[in-house]
């Protein structure tokens, strides 16, 4: 699990993470609403260790998130 998220996406954006993710290696990302705790979101993936599972955060992560 990583790329761990409280923000609230809309479904397109949840699918496109989704899509991303599985492109890269990925098992894909999974948004819920929490009761009590809001909205959380993750991308998930194999647990193949290091450094396979921070290469697929870091390409995952780098083709979804906002470039600052």
């Amino acid at each position: 699990m990583f790329g761990v998220t409280r923000q609230q996406l809309s479904a397109r954006e949840c699918r496109r993470r989704n899509r991303i993710c599985m492109e890269e290696g990925g098992t894909g990302y999974t948004q819920i609403k929490d009761p009590g705790q809001g909205w959380i979101g993750w991308y998930t993936g194999p647990n193949l260790g290091d450094p396979f599972d921070r290469d697929l955060a870091r390409r995952v992560l780098a083709r979804t998130e906002p470039q600052s």
